[in-house]
């Protein structure tokens, strides 16, 4: 199976709330399950 790394510039990440890094966490996996039901995170 081939892997690739994704990268995300998150601004000023660590001052994010809880809820705001969730948010951001869901949109990865909204975005991951539109590209494909046989791609997953490790």
């Amino acid at each position: 199976m081939r892997k690739f790394i994704i990268e995300r510039d998150i601004p000023e990440v660590g001052s994010l709330e809880r809820e705001q890094l969730r948010q951001a966490a869901q949109k990865s996996n909204d975005v991951l399950a539109e590209l494909g039901p046989d791609i997953q995170w490790v």
